[in-house]
């Protein structure tokens, strides 16, 4: 790199991303996102070591910051409260000096602005740094449809925490969001086919109850991941459908591929249920219970040649293409209005 290209990349904004280590979703919806804003601008990535080796094959010219996040415990495909509460009990009780001290490294490495996906720390720190700090993620859709349940007023309640502070925000969805999903260009670049087997996504807390259920069903050929066999991607887009738990990234990639999915959203978890909810509603879904997995998984592969099952409720605005370049659009017009504001600082 030449003196002026380091001046020029030092003349743009700089955005420091931080992400929710929960997951592969909100590593691969940024992923998405930034492998497009690089181009026009220069980020820093803040996330937990085991987000890193994937977000380094889409970002390799970025510099990546440790940041600690809140881990989830699951058994029975719920989250269990209490062990997830003693797993980051030293997060909890360390937060104000881990906010602290962010908030002090984002003013030392002249950070412009802070684009945070469902992580709570960063822009705490950005508050106290007073930087402009954008919220991407999809669980602002909770927001958008409450309800009288229990399940609701927690994940209110969780996302009040987890979304403590912004100065814009973005909710992406598949259904009812100011964009549609963000996906990879490996999963957008492929096109669909219909092979013998089923897709199944048997991650932690789910696969105690998938993998049993599986051996009832002898003459179907399953795929089961995570797997050291296969290609994720490149399975997805041929099998002939989909069971899996109700996480929103795996089923946007899914209906862009038009594959039936049969999900099994985590007890008491309300975002994954609205997934799910919202899933039927599209037609191209069933919904159910652990308790009742086979009995469904029955009726679902009985059921494969009738999907869409019905027309797309009109009433919910879905999309199930790609909204990257929608997305990017929005990021950009948010960003222009603050690139006057950083320049005086």
């Amino acid at each position: 790199m030449t003196a002026t290209q380091s001046a020029s990349s030092r003349d743009r904004l700089h955005i420091a991303v931080s992400l929710s280590g929960e997951g592969s979703g909100h590593a691969t919806r940024m992923a998405a996102l930034c492998s497009e804003l690089s181009r026009y601008y220069r980020l820093s990535i803040w996330c937990p070591h085991h987000t890193r080796a994937l977000l380094r094959r889409y970002l390799p010219d970025c510099t990546f910051f440790y940041l600690p996040v809140i881990r989830s415990v699951f058994h029975d495909n719920q989250i269990d409260y209490i062990r997830t509460f003693m797993a980051n009990t030293w997060l909890f009780t360390r937060a104000n000096r881990l906010v602290e001290s962010l908030r002090r490294k984002l003013l030392r490495t002249n950070v412009d602005v802070v684009m945070a996906d469902y992580e709570p720390l960063l822009p705490r720190a950005a508050k106290g740094a007073r930087l402009p700090t954008l919220l991407f993620n999809h669980q602002g859709a909770v927001d958008r449809h409450p309800a009288p349940r229990f399940s609701w007023l927690v994940a209110w309640g969780t996302n009040r925490n987890m979304m403590p502070y912004f100065t814009r925000h973005i909710t992406s969805s598949f259904y009812d969001g100011d964009v549609g999903p963000l996906l990879r260009p490996e999963i957008t670049r492929r096109r669909p086919t219909f092979e013998p087997f089923i897709f199944v996504y048997a991650r932690e807390g789910f696969r105690g109850n998938v993998l049993p259920a599986l051996d009832h069903f002898p003459g179907v050929n399953f795929r089961i991941f995570p797997s050291e066999d296969f290609d994720f991607t490149a399975s997805l887009a041929t099998c002939r459908a989909v069971i899996a738990p109700a996480g929103h990234q795996l089923i946007s990639e899914a209906l862009f591929y038009r594959k039936p999915l049969l999900v099994f959203p985590q007890h008491m978890q309300y975002e994954q249920n609205l997934n799910a909810q919202m899933l039927v509603r599209s037609g191209w879904g069933m919904k159910s219970h652990v308790r009742h997995i086979l009995r469904s998984m029955d009726t679902f592969l009985n059921r494969l040649d009738r999907f869409p099952l019905h027309e797309p409720d009109p009433r919910v605005r879905f999309c199930f293409q790609d909204d990257t370049p929608h997305a990017l659009e929005l990021v950009r017009a948010y960003l222009s209005q603050l690139e006057p504001l950083t320049a005086r600082r």
